[in-house]
């Protein structure tokens, strides 16, 4: 979804959409539950977890981890991002969400001319420049890529020499910085 382009009648008619699709089982229930969660952002503006939670009635304890995967998915996603702290909830203490466009309008014209290949790299650099060593498993679990996506990124860096293999006869081989050896 280009978040940025889509209106408030737009929503609407997506949301409903969404809807249909999920009754006839043709679109799966996580991405009705992440599409639930961007709607009021994008026709309301910044929200707090708990207004953001009410306005999509997942105010249950059996809604907490399909809420909490919808919000990870979206900011994984690049679409929405922490913007402060309200004094909301039992604890008085919860992070308001927007939508990235709204903070960062360049960014989709900035972001267009990279390729994934090299984005992947690009984020695999600074990873590894912050932890030294991991495995293609830990850079899978943070990153959420496919497997193939995480092998060709680590073998290109490999290759370019950035990164080395250690012990590759493990079962999980650990690639770690160059510069380290």
């Amino acid at each position: 979804i280009d978040m940025g382009a889509v209106t408030i009648a737009a929503c609407d008619a997506f949301l409903l959409l969404a809807q249909t699709l999920v009754q006839a089982n043709q679109m799966p229930h996580a991405l009705w539950l992440v599409t639930r969660a961007a709607v009021p952002l994008l026709r309301e503006g910044a929200l707090d977890t708990v207004a953001l939670r009410r306005k999509i009635q997942m105010t249950s304890k059996a809604s907490n981890s399909p809420f909490e995967r919808g919000l990870t998915q979206l900011q994984r996603d690049f679409k929405i991002l922490p913007v402060g702290i309200a004094a909301a909830g039992p604890w008085r203490y919860s992070f308001i969400y927007d939508a990235v466009h709204r903070h960062y309008p360049d960014l989709p014209a900035q972001a267009r001319p990279i390729a994934r290949p090299a984005a992947r790299e690009a984020l695999l650099r600074h990873y590894f420049a912050a932890l030294g060593a991991a495995t293609a498993a830990d850079v899978r679990k943070l990153f959420q890529w496919k497997p193939r996506d995480v092998q060709s990124t680590l073998a290109r860096l490999v290759a370019s020499g950035y990164l080395v293999v250690v012990d590759p006869q493990a079962k999980q081989p650990r690639y770690a910085l160059a510069a380290l050896f």
